[in-house]
């Protein structure tokens, strides 16, 4: 069973612990939801990621890796609280190392 995530939800989390793979980031949205199982498909967070590409608001850091990154047009497309939660989660988990 696969379920369906909004794509600003997956920007979010892919600009909370960038620079990142596709896995990453779907492992970081199901460890978030506290899911175990592996319901989100990495095939449509691949394509997602790859339309941000295209579309200029992803850059792809790492080609072998497949880390990417935000761009300032890929930010700016976070509204103000997700900004805020963001910078919020990366003082969180860098407090946490």
């Amino acid at each position: 069973m696969s379920v369906r995530v909004n794509p600003q939800l997956l920007r979010l989390a892919l600009a909370s612990i960038q620079p990142a793979s596709p896995e990453a980031v779907r492992q970081f949205v199901q460890s978030s939801l506290g899911n175990e199982e592996q319901l989100l498909d990495l095939r449509q967070v691949k394509e997602l990621i790859d339309s941000w590409e295209s579309a200029g608001d992803v850059v792809c850091i790492h080609k072998r890796y497949q880390l990417y990154s935000l761009t300032k047009h890929g930010d700016s497309k976070l509204s103000k609280s997700e900004r805020r939660l963001r910078d919020k989660t990366r003082l969180f988990l860098l407090k946490d190392m």
